[in-house]
């Protein structure tokens, strides 16, 4: 079969075009790195590829609450340190209190202390970071406590908690969940929900209302009714204590937990990236024959888009 000019030139153009499309997908792999950009790339790496991504996509998302969580925790933790210092100094200045060559007056300073460390214990269930208030459960945009007006003249509470009883659950991993907060009603009033109607109950003391006892015996010069509240005083302490404890207790299953997660995103990764990524320095290699193949293909073109029939007289 005689072979025509313009078959050649076909034949010649489509080797240039297919030689071009081969360079530019290598270029396109090299300049990425990714071995599959679109699903016609491979098929079968497709499935893999999105399952990895999605598992990375999750482990991230379990991280960053694992970091907000972590974040409140350590902020509160701070303050539960302070707490605790307040009340070695309210006991402190009770155990002082009972000193036999006391007068009044010495009480009476001693009263004014306890009553900065009062508003200094009032202050820290207060705190907030970031505009939220730690010790308020789910209702952390609204301050938890207030002094009440009403007391001692017509309520025996010496202050008032408007904030959620709750502790503020954070889903960790799949179907994880942990209190990641604790609520004021609990830490302070010693109030809690034990069996989930929605009411409190008294399990704990009422640390706002042993200082302000001791304050009263203080003013009122009773030393009797200050040394009757020390036990109070250290029960108080123990409460903030275990609580405390509790809280250090999920910080160490969040660094588990965070541990976990980190790991597996390293193993996702490396299936993604084994499905996905390409081999830059086969890359280069392919790039670099796929241009010296073109760039003889187009010198071969050239020669034989030359060729004329005067040539050979």
């Amino acid at each position: 079969m005689k072979t025509t000019n313009s078959a050649t030139y076909r034949t010649l153009l489509q080797n240039l075009t297919r030689g071009t499309t081969r360079l530019n997908d290598w270029q396109v792999k090299t300049a990425t790195g990714k071995r599959v950009s679109n699903p016609s790339d491979d098929p079968t790496a497709i499935r893999p590829i999105l399952n990895a991504r999605s598992q990375i996509s999750t482990s991230d998302r379990y991280l960053k609450t694992m970091d907000t969580a972590q974040d409140r925790m350590d902020n509160a933790e701070g303050y539960l340190y302070n707490v605790e210092d307040v009340l070695t100094r309210i006991k402190e200045l009770s155990i002082e209190s009972g000193n036999a060559t006391y007068t009044a007056e010495d009480r009476e300073l001693l009263a004014n202390e306890v009553a900065l460390r009062r508003q200094e214990l009032l202050d820290a269930a207060n705190a907030q970071v970031d505009g939220k208030y730690l010790f308020a459960g789910y209702a952390d945009n609204a301050r938890p406590f207030a002094a009440n007006p009403n007391y001692p003249a017509t309520e025996s509470n010496p202050v008032i908690y408007s904030g959620d009883i709750n502790a503020i659950e954070l889903e960790i991993g799949p179907g994880e969940l942990v209190d990641t907060s604790i609520p004021g009603s609990e830490l302070f009033l010693g109030q809690k929900d034990t069996n989930g109607d929605g009411v409190t109950e008294q399990v704990g003391i009422d640390i706002f209302s042993v200082l302000a006892r001791i304050e009263e015996g203080l003013r009122a010069n009773d030393p009797d009714a200050v040394n009757v509240e020390i036990d109070n005083v250290e029960t108080s302490a123990n409460q903030v204590r275990k609580l405390h404890g509790l809280l250090g207790t999920v910080g160490q299953r969040l660094d588990t937990a965070r541990s976990h997660m980190e790991t597996l995103n390293v193993d996702m990764e490396e299936i993604r990236s084994r499905y996905e990524d390409i081999d830059l320095v086969e890359a280069i290699s392919n790039m670099t024959q796929e241009e010296t193949a073109l760039k003889a293909a187009m010198e071969v073109s050239a020669r034989i888009s030359d060729l004329s029939i005067l040539d050979y007289f």
